[in-house]
């Protein structure tokens, strides 16, 4: 701010003044100094050296004096100009706040204005946004309805839209293809195309039912284009307006003659494997995830007791059966294959259980468990139910314990022991049989016996009468001549025994035999012996323990006055009379035991 003017027509500022009292000043000093001087000059007469001496401190007093006056007016000028100067500002400074103010109010109009516009901003992103989903809900809602269009399309289903009032509204092509001669706008003439039954039940029964509850489903017979009825699986849906009336009927059908087919094929061949399983000698039942029995046949009811009440029984750990396992251990959950099948999902096959029957017999069963789902699994349970086979094989059993005794008869029997399958072909030795022949067990396997063991000078009328034993599947007994693994020959006692099931069809043979070679060479012997003794002129006789003739030569029958032939096995002492057989019994008694002989 300017302040007040000067004489020469500007405002002094306080740096001029400083300048102007200290140049004023150093004249005075001047002046001072040089009057000083001249005061104390020696040339100069005392007053004048008084003179120059209150000159030189008056001047500059007066200086001062005249400087601060000067000074007192200009700052009193400067003042006044101030003054002004101040209340300019002042008026400067009021106007300004007054303009703050009104600055501060535009500032706060406008930044409500602002929050306001940030909040329409903000609305109007929110919208925008909105309207993007929408958008973009509508594309995805329009590309779903495509897809949809082009499966009603597709689909092989009927697919018919009907108006409250009947008139036919939409029709896919499977519709158009199926009820050809329908068009739009026929209304209720499509019942028509309806069997009489089924246009009674649409109309009187289905309509009301989907009025009020909005969904129908069932069967009902449609006419085809070609006059014949198919069955059909129909769905009818009531589509509402915003008062929930019915406004549009969807009817959705589904050919299900092939369906149909396959249903009562399912049902003929179901009660075919029903009756095959109720013909089963084995008995099977069926346990759901609960342990529930829900289905057996008549064989599993009379091996384990069940009726007709029986869904809850517990199968093998009914206490009334008293099952054990095979080593008497009672079933428990954890050794009861059914229940193991049940909980754990595992496999049994040919398990081993004990019971007591309802009749009080003990009995061994056979048991093949495995898993099945018999019903819908949930996510809270996922156990499976158990399918079991049960099969009595108490007397199989006791045949099985019997046929080992007789193997462990037959493997350590003297006899050698041969089967073979129904072709002759051998399956199983025993020991003696290696031993005797020299042929190890695994050597012979498959082999034919003849072909193993018989050798040149086998009798061939014997190997043909045995071959036609075994064609005509009739027993064989007969010596033949066979040959060692090392080509030693020895004879055999050979008895052969055709084996059959019990259809009555042959399995195989079993075959015996045993060496003979020493009592053939002892029969070889005695021939030669009783040849020689044919000849002998003496009589002789050979008698058994009982006094029995066992054989006599020529010349002893006729010493008795018969044949040989008459003789034979007849009581020796039968050729004497009683007096002399008594003296010769007595007498050949004593000296046969104690000296081996008699003589006389």
């Amino acid at each position: 701010m300017s302040e007040q003017s000067t004489d020469d027509g500007r405002a002094p500022r306080d740096g001029e003044l400083l300048r102007a009292h200290r140049v004023s000043g150093s004249i005075a000093s001047v002046v001072s100094l040089s009057l000083a001087i001249v005061a104390f000059r020696a040339d100069l007469s005392l007053v004048w050296r008084a003179a120059g001496l209150v000159l030189a401190v008056a001047i500059p007093a007066m200086v001062v004096i005249v400087a601060l006056m000067h000074a007192r007016q200009r700052l009193a000028r400067a003042l006044d100009a101030r003054l002004v100067a101040s209340a300019d500002d002042r008026r400067e400074h009021d106007a300004l706040r007054a303009q703050l103010v009104t600055l501060k109010a535009d500032v706060r109009e406008l930044t409500a204005e602002n929050g306001s516009l940030e909040e329409q901003r903000r609305d109007w992103s929110l919208t925008r946004k909105e309207l993007i989903e929408q958008r973009e809900a509508l594309a995805e809602r329009s590309a779903t309805m495509s897809r949809f269009a082009l499966t009603l399309e597709a689909t092989p289903d009927l697919v018919l839209m009907v108006g409250i009032d009947g008139t036919l509204l939409y029709q896919n092509p499977a519709a158009m293809s199926a009820l050809h001669g329908v068009s739009l706008h026929r209304g209720l003439a499509l019942l028509r195309y309806l069997s009489r039954d089924a246009a009674r039940i649409m109309r009187f029964d289905v309509l009301p039912i989907v009025m009020e509850r909005g969904v129908w489903q069932g069967e009902l017979d449609i006419r085809q284009r070609n006059g014949e009825l198919s069955p059909t699986h129909i769905t009818v849906i009531a589509q509402r307006d915003r008062f929930e009336c019915p406004e549009v009927f969807v009817v959705i059908g589904r050919d299900i003659s092939e369906e149909r087919r396959l249903r009562e094929a399912l049902a003929v061949r179901e009660a075919l494997h029903r009756s095959i399983i109720d013909a089963l000698s084995e008995g099977v039942l069926v346990q759901n995830r609960h342990g529930e029995i829900i289905a057996w046949n008549e064989s599993a009811a009379q091996l384990l007791g069940l009726t007709d009440d029986s869904s809850a029984a517990q199968g093998l750990q009914n206490p009334q059966l008293a099952a054990s396992a095979e080593d008497g251990t009672p079933l428990d959950a954890d050794t009861d294959p059914i229940a193991r099948a049940r909980l754990h999902g595992e496999r049994t096959t040919g398990q081993i259980v004990r019971i007591v029957a309802r009749d009080g017999q003990h009995r061994e069963l056979s048991v093949n468990a495995q898993p099945m789902y018999v019903d819908d699994r949930d996510d809270l349970d996922d156990r499976p139910g158990a399918v079991a086979t049960i099969a009595d094989i108490s007397s199989q059993r006791a045949l099985h314990r019997e046929m080992e005794r007789l193997s462990v008869v037959v493997r350590q029997s003297e006899y050698a022991v041969v089967m073979t399958d129904a072709s002759a072909r051998i399956t199983w030795v025993n020991h003696a049989f290696e031993q005797l022949t020299g042929y190890a067990a695994a050597e012979v396997q498959g082999q034919s016996p003849g072909a193993l063991l018989q050798g040149a000078h086998t009798s061939a009328d014997a190997v043909s009468r045995m071959r036609a034993a075994i064609h005509q599947e009739v027993a064989y007994h007969g010596e033949l001549l066979n040959y060692r693994r090392n080509g030693s020959p020895y004879w055999v006692e050979v008895s052969i025994t055709p084996l059959h099931d019990t259809g009555g069809g042959l399995t195989g043979f079993v075959g015996l035999s045993r060496d003979v070679t020493a009592r053939r060479a002892a029969d070889r012997e005695r021939q030669t012996m009783a040849a020689a003794l044919e000849v002998a002129a003496d009589g002789v006789a050979i008698l058994d323990v009982g006094g029995t003739l066992e054989f006599v030569n020529h010349a002893f029958a006729r010493q008795a006055g018969a044949t040989a032939a008459q003789l034979f096995n007849k009581p020796w002492l039968g050729l004497y009379d009683a007096r002399e057989a008594e003296v010769l019994t007595h007498a050949m008694r004593t000296d046969l035991k104690s000296l081996g002989f008699w003589h006389g």
